[in-house]
């Protein structure tokens, strides 16, 4: 049976999590402590919701994932197939910068399973893919295992702002690649 929260105790879970994303992007180091007190909330409250940092930074993680994945049929009614790509793959870049940050905070939890994060990522990739693949705007040949690889290689790329621009031209030479 799930868990359901009281308003109350829903809104300090949700305020906990926005203010843990902000400081774990800006710091991966961000302390239990800083978190709390920039959410307004005591240590009780907090770990009452998280039972460890550890569980905190993995829930960002998990929801930084859920909202790429979520986005990617949202964009395909809203653009043209490619240009939904190209707009999903430049907020994977982002979500990667935000990722890059929490990847030491990430290192600690080697019991969690990550790569099932990703696969309803590549899922939605695979419809993006396919979506351009039927109006004739991407390439035929175009696979989205691959194309996941490549963009795994671009969220290796450091945060600084060279490159930052770097991500962003290596993403539309991705995409160029692809168009038809």
């Amino acid at each position: 049976m799930a868990n359901i929260l009281r308003a109350d105790a829903q809104t300090n879970r949700d305020r906990i999590l926005a203010v843990a994303r902000t400081a774990l992007a800006a710091e991966a180091g961000a302390s239990v402590n800083s978190i709390t007190k920039a959410a307004g909330v005591g240590a009780g409250t907090f770990y009452r919701h998280f039972p460890t940092r550890e569980a905190l930074v993995f829930e960002v993680y998990k929801q930084q994932i859920e909202t790429l994945v979520t986005l990617g049929p949202a964009l395909i009614t809203e653009l043209r197939p490619v240009e939904a790509l190209r707009a999903w793959c430049l907020q994977v870049s982002e979500y990667a910068r935000v990722k890059h940050s929490l990847a030491e905070a990430l290192g600690g939890l080697a019991g969690q399973d990550f790569s099932s994060a990703h696969q309803p990522m590549l899922d939605t990739l695979r419809l993006l893919i396919n979506a351009g693949k039927q109006t004739g705007e991407l390439n035929a040949s175009a696979e989205p295992e691959d194309i996941f690889v490549l963009l795994t290689c671009i969220w290796r790329l450091r945060t600084n702002d060279a490159d930052q621009a770097r991500s962003q031209r290596l993403l539309e030479l991705v995409i160029r690649g692809l168009e038809v």
